[in-house]
């Protein structure tokens, strides 16, 4: 098992190492070293506190609003638990595992619908999407339209493409909520095994439970939780004495972080710090955007889940064995 795991990482590990050795490859170190020996340290730390307080009071907040939207409320410390334990596996590059795993606890320890936990995730996923998407597509309108700046043709494709996955989202959305469609829909699968037809009256029964209200308090969470982060970027570009408009930061950060999103490396290194690179390069030297790109990459992506590890070993306890107490009594499970 360890050696399969082994292999399956090998090349997410090994792209994340040769992206950063071409990275720092060309690089001035002193120069390096003098930039962040005259980094604004308040700055820093206060996008450093901001990113922590995001992902365990606001995160985990809409966390357990989703969870009651569905039906099924938990305390926030329970939530708290639950969020920060599974964060640390979000680093792995084959996916969103902590997500996975909060479904399972919630089924196992709270008897939540597996199918429920799933939907619940697509959700989340989706108005994370949503919430950069409505940031996105006014910065270039205004880019484009006010400010009178060309955009490359790969970067037209590029938004372009957003824009056309998030209307389609939001139509099937709306096509789903339809009671017209559902009857219409129920009516077409008579032919079908019971067991798909339970899933599917689950599905619909799930798009019932959440009203537009619920889901517009939903989509306000989401964007005061992800734009949480470009408060972090401004305060980062801040700490370095760079010059970047924050319309710029608005601008790129939402595709950095989509963009990122696909797991290729571990937590996105190297693939983040290139994308910040490349869209700010015109900013600042190239050392100054580099530590730009690393110091955001630590703030949002690697802090947040050390401080998650101390959860991390109860969390996986009660996930396999059902109790969190004994955490010196752990069954062996080959007896």
């Amino acid at each position: 098992m360890r050696h399969k795991t082994l292999v399956r990482n090998s090349p997410s590990a090994l792209l994340t190492l040769g992206i950063f050795t071409i990275l720092f490859s060309k690089i001035n170190w002193p120069e390096i070293f003098a930039i962040f020996g005259n980094l604004n340290i308040p700055y820093a730390l206060m996008a450093i506190m901001i990113s922590l307080f995001s992902s365990a009071v606001i995160g985990v907040d809409r966390f357990r609003f989703t969870l009651k939207a569905f039906g099924h409320q938990i305390s926030f410390k329970e939530a708290f638990f639950i969020k920060m334990g599974s964060q640390p596996l979000n680093v792995l590059p084959s996916g969103k595992w902590n997500l996975l795993l909060q479904i399972i606890y919630l089924k196992h320890q709270r008897d939540f619908p597996f199918l429920s936990g799933i939907h619940m995730v697509v959700l989340l996923l989706f108005l994370n999407f949503i919430s950069w998407i409505l940031l996105i597509i006014p910065s270039v309108l205004y880019f484009v339209l006010i400010k009178k700046i060309e955009c490359s043709v790969w970067f037209e494709y590029t938004v372009s493409f957003l824009a056309i996955i998030g209307i389609l989202c939001i139509l099937l959305s709306a096509i789903l909520k339809s009671e017209s469609f559902q009857k219409i829909f129920l009516s077409k699968i008579n032919r079908l095994n019971s067991r798909w037809k339970e899933r599917i009256y689950a599905l619909f029964e799930i798009y019932r439970m959440i009203t537009y209200q619920k889901l517009f308090l939903l989509l306000l969470y989401s964007m005061v939780f992800q734009y949480s982060a470009l408060l972090v970027y401004h305060l980062l570009v801040n700490s370095l004495g760079l010059q970047i408009p924050f319309s710029s930061i608005i601008l790129f950060t939402p595709i950095i972080i989509l963009l990122t999103g696909i797991p290729l490396t571990f937590a996105g290194l190297g693939v983040r710090e290139s994308l910040v690179l490349f869209f700010f390069s015109s900013y600042g030297p190239h050392e100054a955007i580099l530590s730009l790109g690393v110091l955001f990459s630590l703030s949002e992506y690697i802090l947040p889940p050390l401080l998650g590890l101390v959860f991390t070993k109860s969390f996986i306890a009660r996930l396999l064995f059902g109790y969190p107490e004994k955490m010196g009594e752990i069954p062996n499970i080959s007896e």
